[in-house]
């Protein structure tokens, strides 16, 4: 079998001044690899990758199997389609905490000489952004941002004679995670290659493809799940960071599903119609990360007085626009009475997401009742009741908002 001409036409864009590496060992296996390697692989459809991250991910996973000879073929191919010698640095820089110096070592070596053959500069020699008193504050901070308010004292955590691990970690993240060079989303890209590609760590890969997800480096889905599961705790923390959403669609929150006959069997009354075979379900909401017009439409919305006056919910309601008695927020016990004129902290419904435009609104947090630390500092832990409370009656679980681009008001 040949050499396609896309695989040929690749092979002298990463190497334009040799002959394929491949051909160093077999030249009909130089075809059967290169036709997979750099033409199938590279345009399959649905798994296309930038170049650019192919190439960081390649040299990643080269790096975690510790595959010297083979890094010093794909290293220049990576300059040659656009990876900056800065970004090949902090690589192997990151690479030490998750595989070792021992490891590491020799691809310093081979990364340093081939820059110099190659008369490359680094760009910025001056990469660190942290100090030795900051560094656990700043290593905390991104900790946060990839995995969420959970990991806020995560250093402090742990039994007694294996908690200064978990300040260890909070300190690495400070000290390569801050670093100029490579963005958040790739760190977490070459983090996982190194993990995958070292085997064996799959506590570790696991927290990981999580944080993949979290910092955007995921695959476009549409779920169908049910209105409930908004604050689960593996699903509120994306919404919060806007790394997940709700869909457009199912009209009042019904979806129809047809079942085989085979399974038929007994449904409540006005859930199944025989006719038509279908099965109602209540309260489905659509989970997504695929944008839609309908997201960035804001809501109309009048003062707390023109609510007051004019929206009969509101009139009927005894405890809309109360504060909580443990939480430091208002009720707003309906999403078209929420007050265009309050600028602090309300509690509003779980369905408020079908109307929530991120453009309009920031997502504080939830009620604890619903996740440990989901509300941000906002409970007064000394009431020890997580449900919200007004005037000591307990009120559904509930999504802390505040309007966007706003100073935060009193209560």
């Amino acid at each position: 079998m040949a050499k396609s001409e896309f695989a040929q036409a690749y092979t002298e864009r990463m190497f334009p001044d040799i002959a394929s590496p491949a051909g160093y060992i077999d030249p009909e296996f130089e075809d059967l690899f290169e036709n997979f390697a750099f033409h199938e692989v590279i345009t399959e459809d649905g798994c296309n990758v930038a170049a650019h991250s192919r190439f960081l991910a390649i040299l990643a996973t080269l790096v975690g199997v510790g595959a010297t000879e083979e890094y010093s073929l794909m290293m220049p191919a990576a300059l040659n389609f656009g990876v900056i010698p800065d970004e090949i640095v902090e690589l192997i820089y990151q690479a030490v905490p998750y595989l070792g110096i021992g490891k590491v070592r020799p691809f310093f070596k081979i990364t340093n000489k081939i820059l110099d053959y190659r008369d490359e500069e680094i760009q910025n020699p001056h990469r660190s952004t942290i100090t030795s008193e900051n560094r656990l504050e700043k290593g905390v901070e991104k900790q946060v941002e990839i995995w969420g308010e959970g990991m806020r004292n995560f250093y402090q955590s742990g039994p007694e004679d294996t908690r200064h691990i978990n300040k260890w970690l909070s300190n690495m993240f400070g000290d390569y995670y801050t670093r100029k060079g490579l963005s958040i989303k790739q760190r977490e890209l070459i983090t996982f290659c190194f993990l995958m590609a070292q085997g064996g760590c799959e506590a570790q890969l696991k927290a990981h493809v999580i944080g993949n997800l979290n910092v955007g480096n995921d695959k476009k889905f549409l779920i169908i799940g049910n209105m409930n599961a908004i604050t689960y705790k593996e699903i509120f923390p994306k919404i919060m960071m806007n790394k997940m959403w709700l869909g457009n669609g199912f009209s009042g929150g019904n979806a129809y599903f047809k079942i085989a006959k085979s399974e038929e069997r007994e449904f409540a009354s006005g859930v199944y119609d025989k006719k038509t075979g279908l099965v109602k379900f209540r309260n489905v909401v659509w989970f997504a990360n695929i944008d839609h017009g309908k997201r960035h439409q804001e809501l109309q919305l009048m003062t707390m007085a023109e609510n007051r006056k004019f929206n009969k919910k509101v009139i009927d309601s005894d405890v809309c626009y109360k504060k909580y008695d443990n939480y430091n927020a208002i009720e707003v016990s309906f999403t078209d009475a929420i007050p265009s004129d309050f600028n602090g902290v309300m509690g509003v419904p779980i369905s408020f997401l079908d109307k929530y435009s991120p453009d309009q609104f920031e997502i504080l947090g939830a009620t604890e009742s619903e996740g440990k630390g989901f509300s941000n500092g906002l409970w007064d832990e000394k009431s020890r009741v997580s449900q919200p409370v007004i005037e000591r009656e307990r009120v559904y679980k509930r999504i802390f908002i505040r309007h966007k681009n706003t100073e935060s008001g009193e209560i």
